[in-house]
């Protein structure tokens, strides 16, 4: 039996006859008042079938479409002991709405990866009774999994969100006169609260900014008190 389109079952697909047997499928779109109930529930099912991918893929439309983004960041870790500045930094990343919570708002999931970190100045001993003072960089890197609610009206392209970000630790060294794997110190998980204000222009480019302050101190030891800050400025792409 072949299977019809949308707008044939919705034209042809009426109520089952028992009584009446039809063998050449050709039949069913000659006469359409009478078929079989076997065709009838074949192509009954076929085209639900068809119904619910056409209804998936329109739902799937409807939520928006996937965003692909890159940019520039300045990092510290807020705290003191040691006191850091803002570091320069990369993120890159993607995102898609997968829930439709009313007109103008959706929640959002996605992934990046992002350097962080922070500068901070240490002071050394060197042989012969004498100190000297150096730049360091700690540099902490991850991949962060933001779920964001995403407000937006139709007639704007100016869009606010907020949301929360774990993040999973790649990598962290401590960078001065040697370069020194600091992993162990720092914990493997953290948590942001990303808030972020943005326009996407009809071109499908846009340009968003995020401020996403740190929940957790990221060292093991308790004795050091520091979290993550990121302020970031990102351009997107909706594909």
């Amino acid at each position: 039996v072949v299977s019809f389109s949308t707008a044939i079952c919705s034209e042809f697909l009426g109520q089952p006859n028992d009584k009446i047997i039809i063998d050449d499928p050709l039949t069913l779109i000659k006469e359409n008042k009478y078929f079989s109930t076997a065709y009838y529930r074949m192509d009954k099912r076929l085209c639900n079938d068809s119904t619910d991918r056409e209804e998936a893929r329109e739902e799937n439309e409807s939520l928006g479409p996937w965003v692909a983004y890159a940019g520039l960041g300045l990092s510290t870790k807020s705290g003191s002991e040691p006191n850091y500045q803002m570091v320069g930094g990369g993120h890159l990343g993607i995102e898609k709405p997968v829930y439709k919570i009313s007109e103008n708002l959706d929640l959002k999931v996605g992934a990046e990866f992002s350097m962080q970190g922070g500068k901070y100045k240490s002071t050394d001993y060197v042989p012969g009774g004498q100190y000297r003072t150096s730049s360091n960089t700690s540099r902490l890197n991850y991949v962060n999994f933001p779920i964001m609610a995403h407000y937006q009206k139709e007639s704007t392209g100016f869009f606010a969100e907020a949301g929360i970000q774990p993040g999973l630790l790649l990598s962290a060294k401590d960078k001065g006169m040697e370069t020194t794997d600091i992993k162990d110190e720092i914990k493997k998980i953290d948590v942001g609260v990303p808030v972020g204000v943005g326009y996407k222009f009809e071109n499908k480019i846009g340009a968003g900014l995020r401020i996403i302050p740190g929940l957790m101190n990221v060292n093991k030891d308790k004795q050091f008190k520091n979290k993550n800050m990121v302020v970031s400025l990102r351009a997107t792409y909706s594909f």
